[in-house]
């Protein structure tokens, strides 16, 4: 699948990701809906914030990083995605329980960085072990 493909296949389901927030956030009564409003409600919000995370971000990167392999944006801008979406969505249900606080919000930022910093690390044993595999090939 070419990249232009993928990313409008992202955008059509963000875009519709976001309607079906919005449709269950206008037709679904929290109190009376149970527990099938609840999941409609934040699955279509981690959907619709994933999209836009995604988007925003690869475009982000094509603009400062001009010259860097396409489908490593793609892959960056999909985590960044991820962890984006699931720290608003997470945020989102602990102000719901009236648990939001300064501190959760800390630990949702410390946690997201400590993932991101996981992902870096393997990145950078990956690249050294091939880097000295190509020294000892030649």
């Amino acid at each position: 699948m070419s990249l232009v493909r993928f990313l409008i296949f992202l955008s059509v389901g963000t875009a519709l990701s976001w309607v079906a927030w919005v449709f269950v956030l206008m037709t679904l009564d929290p109190t009376n809906g149970g527990m099938v409003a609840f999941i409609l409600f934040y699955a279509s919000f981690f959907l619709a914030m994933f999209g836009t995370a995604t988007i925003g971000g690869f475009f982000i990167r094509y603009w400062l990083e001009k010259d860097a392999v396409l489908f490593r944006q793609i892959a960056v801008a999909l985590r960044h995605g991820t962890l984006v979406s699931c720290g608003s969505t997470l945020a989102l249900l602990l102000q719901s329980r009236r648990l939001l606080s300064v501190w959760s919000i800390i630990a949702l930022v410390a946690l997201a960085v400590v993932i991101e910093l996981f992902f870096l690390a393997g990145q950078t044993k990956q690249s050294v072990d091939s880097s000295s595999h190509e020294q000892y090939s030649s």
